[in-house]
């Protein structure tokens, strides 16, 4: 499953990973959410997102 996400920095914790609501190839519907990001990693050429808990929008 590939769903769509987007780094923020608007958001009043700080950087947030949002996930857009979206519906599986099932056609589960999973509600939209944020995380608050922890810390960012680079490994080679990617980076790693350490996350916590969902942020109260």
């Amino acid at each position: 499953m590939i769903a769509e996400a987007r780094l923020s920095t608007e958001h009043q914790a700080g950087l947030v990973l949002a996930v857009p609501a979206y519906t599986t190839g099932a056609g589960t519907s999973i509600g939209g959410r944020t995380w608050v990001v922890r810390a960012l990693t680079p490994i080679g050429d990617e980076v790693e997102l350490t996350i916590g808990g969902a942020s109260r929008t």
